[in-house]
């Protein structure tokens, strides 16, 4: 995923179709990581999906974009603080 700086945001400029795809197959109990400002990473396991969002926690993403959704910080889509991305490893059995 191409995310470009804003002065507070990350632009979700390039969903590739790898990444849509991705998006699309994140399961529930998957361990996945949230990027934020492309420097600080989190490891998040998801805890539901529905058709539009991934939830990890408190924390929701869109399934197109894989941007975070925050309306209190006007968080949208395209225009976010964060992204969801695979993680580097994978759940321990």
């Amino acid at each position: 995923m191409n995310t470009e700086k804003n002065t507070k945001l990350t632009v979700a400029t390039e969903v590739t179709d790898g990444d849509r795809e991705w998006l699309q197959q994140v399961k529930a109990h998957q361990l996945v990581t949230r990027v934020m400002g492309s420097v600080v990473r989190m490891e998040l396991m998801v805890s539901k999906v529905d058709s539009e969002f991934i939830y990890c926690g408190p924390w929701k993403f869109s399934r197109e974009t894989g941007a975070e959704i925050d309306v209190d910080l006007g968080w949208d889509k395209f225009n976010t603080g964060a992204t969801l991305q695979p993680a580097k490893r994978t759940k321990k059995s």
